[in-house]
């Protein structure tokens, strides 16, 4: 992204956003919550998580991230160890989707990279961890997750209570975390359509 701004974002987001292309690398300097909006991201922006902070979607929030195959959506960080840097809530606004793949509304990742997120910290007193934590089904298209890690087999890429996870033609490589078929202690599923996962330890 040479020639484009750098811009920090922290706080609450309460009216629909554009993180548009002109302003990427986008860097969460604090946690970033989106209650009763729309986050909106552009293709090709890079958003980049410091410390310990996440992108939470709250109350009728969700998050519309779709990069195109050419000009993808890349989520890092500066290696910074967490307990989680996406969360849905309960009243959050997921995936609706159709034959478990064809996106309908919602919240979507599609052609987005997730890289280095930093390593998931350690489980511990029902405080679950993961790099994504939902209680909403959410749909993950054309997405790669590379180079993730967690603290120990409790603390997961993705955490899922009560719902579904799908990911489609996407690729798992090169990662230390744990990837399941299963929620939390069988209370949400996961489902893998066409991808490609290698290289994980």
């Amino acid at each position: 992204n040479l020639g484009f701004g750098q811009t920090n974002v922290t706080g609450l987001i309460t009216s629909d956003t554009e993180w548009a292309l002109t302003g990427s690398p986008y860097y969460l300097t604090g946690n970033v919550g989106v209650n009763n909006a729309e986050l909106t991201i552009a293709a090709g922006c890079s958003i980049i998580f410091q410390s310990t902070n996440s992108l939470i979607v709250q109350e009728n929030g969700l998050i519309n991230a779709q990069g195109t195959e050419s000009s993808r959506i890349v989520f890092t960080s500066d290696g910074s160890s967490h307990s989680r840097r996406f969360q849905f809530d309960s009243d959050a606004i997921g995936t609706t989707f159709t034959s478990d793949t064809t996106f309908v509304s919602g919240s979507i990742f599609k052609y987005c990279d997730f890289t280095a997120l930093g390593t998931v910290g350690s489980y511990a007193n029902d405080n679950y961890n993961g790099n994504f934590v939902t209680n909403k089904d959410l749909l993950f298209s054309n997405c790669k997750f590379y180079n993730l890690s967690a603290g120990n087999a409790y603390s997961t890429g993705v955490d899922n209570r009560g719902c579904l996870v799908v990911f489609h033609d996407s690729q798992f490589e090169d990662n230390s975390c744990n990837i399941s078929l299963n929620g939390w202690f069988g209370t949400g599923s996961r489902k893998y359509y066409n991808c490609s996962i290698k290289n994980n330890t």
